[in-house]
């Protein structure tokens, strides 16, 4: 597995975990910090559902994560991987 699918991977098992709520804000802030703008049409919660399908179809059927991903980049400029590098990132300058 390489960098890109573990770190996508560890920020979905964030998302997923029960003391986490669906609308939490670490994609959410990430994506406005690094992208500076409002390109995706929606809230946090629905960000966070979108990357845990993304992260899901990573598992699943990596053909079909491609196409989801490579559609994300058109529609937001970032991609379900970017997103999952840069909170990383954020995580390893809180350590």
């Amino acid at each position: 597995m390489n960098s890109s699918a573990t770190e996508i991977l560890q920020v979905a098992d964030y998302l997923m975990h029960k003391t986490t709520d669906i609308w939490d804000h670490t994609l959410w802030d990430v994506f406005h910090k690094h992208s500076g703008d409002d390109t995706f049409c929606g809230d946090a919660k629905e960000l966070n559902k979108s990357f845990l399908y993304g992260a899901n179809l990573l598992s699943s059927d990596p053909e079909k994560f491609e196409t989801f991903n490579m559609g994300f980049i058109a529609g937001c400029g970032y991609g379900i991987d970017t997103l999952a590098e840069r909170v990383t990132e954020k995580w390893d300058e809180e350590d």
